[in-house]
């Protein structure tokens, strides 16, 4: 059913869930880091698909630390990095390297738009 706040969500499925938007905010700042290395702005060796990184388990703390820091780029981000260090400390540097959290939210608000519209 639709509500006041969401009408007709309920349509859009698991694309527009949190689950989605956390992995199309991940998808951003990996398709960022494969064109800063792909244009050679970014060391070969920061090449990364960030995939496994952060997932669904890490709702919740990102959900938190988006109350707290106006955003859920800033908690996903954190965890990127931390995540990172151990697999690819190079790409610790150039991960979200030139945007800023609205473009990685705004982005990936689109490719979940994209998803529903389709």
């Amino acid at each position: 059913m639709s509500d006041l706040f969401w009408p007709g969500d309920e349509r859009a499925g698991a694309l527009l869930s949190q689950s989605a938007l956390l992995d199309a905010m991940v998808a951003v700042e990996a398709a960022w880091l494969a064109a800063l290395v792909g244009t050679s702005v970014a060391p070969a060796a920061a090449a990364d698909d960030l995939r496994g990184l952060v997932g669904p388990d890490d709702l919740e703390a990102v959900a938190r630390g988006a109350e707290s820091g106006g955003n859920p780029v800033v908690p996903m981000l954190g965890l990127l990095r931390t995540r990172l260090a151990d697999r690819n400390p190079v790409a610790t540097t150039w991960v979200h390297r030139g945007l800023t959290s609205q473009d990685v939210l705004d982005s990936a608000l689109m490719l979940c738009a994209v998803e529903a519209v389709a």
